[in-house]
C-alpha cells in the first residue's frame, strides 16, 4: 500500500533511539522533531519512553493499528522483525536495514522471501537498503536531517544523493514535497514510485536518480509517462554511460545499468528529460518547478555580447531548439530602446549598451514576450554586473 508509506496515520519504528550518532536515532529524532502528527509507537528492548513517547518491546505489542513500520535492526534480526509485520498486517514496511542483496546471492534469496512473506500478507514493503523517506505536506521526516520544502518530488536509488541534492537545494534555492529512497527495491520499485509522485497535487516536477533497474522495469517507466495524464517534468539522472559508471552501479545496489544508448533513445521518444550531473539536475528540477512552461520550441536570445549569444546559440542548436522568427512589428520596437549598433534580429544583441543603462533589459524582454512566436527567452551576459568584475 504506497499511500500508506506517504501518508500513514500511525508509525511504528523497530529500532528507535535517543542517540543521534546511531542510524536509527537520526531518522527517529527527525520524525518526531518534525511534528508528524499521527500516533509514533517507538519499538526498542529496555526503554520505557524515547523522546515522550511510550516505547513497545515488539511490534505485537503495539495496541493500536499501524500504517507503517520503519525497521532499523541489524541484519541479523531483520526477519524475524518482518515476520511480525506480516502477522500484523502492517500495510507498508519500510526496511532502512542493508547487507541483503547489494551484498551476494544469499542476501537476494533473503529479502525476496521477506518481500513474498510481506505480499501474501497483504502488505507491501520499501528497500531493504532504503535510506529516507519525507512527505512535507504531513511532517513525515524519515531522512535523518532537515529537508528544504518545494515542489520537487525526489525517488532515488542513492541516499547520499539525497544529501547532496539537499545541501543543492539549500545554496541554490528551491525544495522537495517528497524524498524516497528505493533501496534494492526488493517489492516496490522506483517506476511505482514515480507514478505515485506524479500523481500528487503537492509536486510539480519528479527528479529520478535511477543507477539502473529490474527487468521489465525501464519499459514501465516509458510507458508509464507516455501515458500519464499529469503532464508533469519527470527528469532522470541515469549514470552508466561508460563502462566504469555501469560497473559502479552494479556494485552500488545490484541494478543493472542497460545498454546506455537504448536507454537515451527511449527517455528522449517518452519526453523524460534526462541531466548527466548532479547540478543540472538540480537546476532543472528548480527551474520547471517554479512554473516554466514553454508552449513551443522557439527561442529568442537576448545577450550583451556577440560571444555569448554565439556560444549559447550553438549550445541551443545542439539540443534541437529553433530560434523564434521576429516579426517587423517587434524589431522595430526593439529598435526604439537600442542603438543602432545593436543587433535587433534573433539573437538580440545589446553591444554593451546595457553597461550604461541597465533599465533597457526591461522592455526589451517585455517587447520579447509580446510576441506569439516566442515560447521562452535565454539570457546570455553581464546585464550591469560589470561593476563586480570591475
Amino acid at each position: 500500500m504506497i499511500e500508506q508509506l506517504f501518508s500513514p496515520r500511525s508509525i511504528a519504528f523497530v529500532g528507535a533511539t535517543e542517540d543521534r550518532a546511531k542510524l536509527g536515532g537520526r531518522r527517529y529524532h527527525s520524525l518526531v522533531e518534525e511534528g508528524f502528527a499521527g500516533s509514533i509507537y517507538p519499538v526498542h528492548p529496555s526503554a520505557k519512553s524515547l523522546l515522550g513517547h511510550k516505547a513497545y518491546r515488539s511490534i505485537l505489542d503495539i495496541p493500536s493499528p499501524v500504517d507503517l513500520a520503519v525497521i532499523v535492526v541489524p541484519t541479523s534480526a531483520t526477519f524475524d522483525v518482518v515476520a511480525e509485520c506480516a502477522a500484523r498486517r502492517v500495510p507498508a514496511v519500510m526496511l532502512i536495514t542493508a547487507g541483503f542483496g547489494e551484498v551476494d546471492a544469499t542476501g537476494r534469496a533473503l529479502e525476496k522471501e521477506m518481500a513474498g512473506m510481506l505480499t501474501r500478507a497483504g502488505c507491501r514493503m520499501l528497500g531493504p537498503n532504503c535510506a529516507g523517506l519525507f512527505n512535507a505536506k504531513h511532517n513525515l521526516n524519515l531522512c535523518g536531517a532537515a529537508i528544504p520544502r518545494g515542489s520537487v518530488a525526489l525517488v532515488s536509488q542513492s541516499g547520499n544523493l539525497l544529501l547532496d541534492l539537499d545541501q543543492h537545494a539549500r545554496e541554490r534555492g528551491g525544495g522537495f514535497s517528497r524524498q524516497v529512497t528505493v533501496g534494492n527495491s526488493a517489492d516496490i520499485t522506483s517506476v511505482e514510485l514515480i507514478s505515485d509522485c506524479l500523481n500528487d497535487q503537492d509536486t510539480h516536477v519528479v527528479l529520478a536518480y535511477l543507477e539502473g533497474w529490474i527487468e521489465c522495469d525501464g519499459r514501465k517507466l516509458v510507458d508509464l509517462y507516455r501515458m500519464h495524464t499529469e503532464r508533469k517534468p519527470l527528469i532522470v539522472l541515469k549514470p552508466g554511460r561508460s563502462q566504469i559508471g555501469a560497473h559502479a552501479a552494479l556494485t552500488h545496489t545490484g541494478s543493472l545499468a542497460g545498454n546506455d544508448r537504448l536507454v537515451d533513445a527511449a527517455l528522449k521518444e517518452a519526453n523524460i528529460l534526462r541531466a548527466e550531473t548532479i547540478e543540472a539536475a538540480w537546476d532543472l528540477s528548480t527551474a520547471l518547478s517554479e512554473g516554466l512552461n514553454v508552449i513551443h520550441n522557439e527561442v529568442v536570445v537576448i545577450s550583451d555580447g556577440g560571444g555569448h549569444a554565439t556560444v549559447l546559440c550553438d549550445v541551443l542548436g545542439s539540443k534541437e531548439i529553433q530560434l523564434a522568427a521576429l516579426g517587423t512589428n517587434i524589431v522595430h520596437a526593439l529598435s526604439k530602446h537600442l542603438p543602432s549598433r545593436a543587433a535587433v534580429t534573433n539573437p538580440v544583441d545589446f553591444a554593451g549598451a546595457v553597461e550604461t543603462d541597465p533599465s533597457i533589459l526591461p522592455p526589451i524582454l517585455k517587447t520579447c514576450f509580446s510576441s506569439p512566436n516566442v515560447g521562452a527567452i535565454a539570457l546570455a551576459g553581464h546585464f550591469g554586473g560589470y561593476h563586480q568584475i570591475g
